[in-house]
């Protein structure tokens, strides 16, 4: 059993802020999930959990 999950989004514009943006929403969907009975979203960046981003712009193709 493995507790690894996935989150997929995609930008609609490529600019730095659509991205930023993203990784926001990201970062507080972790938090969320992680905060629980026992744990506290303000004690995330102390005790949460590591993060692996992979950026993937393999499947997009210029026409």
């Amino acid at each position: 059993m493995s507790d690894k999950k996935r989150y997929v989004d995609f930008l609609k514009k490529r600019t730095g802020e659509n991205f930023y943006h993203v990784l926001k929403q990201f970062y507080e969907h972790l938090k969320h999930e992680w905060a629980g009975e026992d744990k506290k979203a303000e004690d995330f960046e102390k005790d949460g959990c590591k993060i692996v981003l992979v950026l993937d712009n393999a499947s997009i193709h210029k026409t």
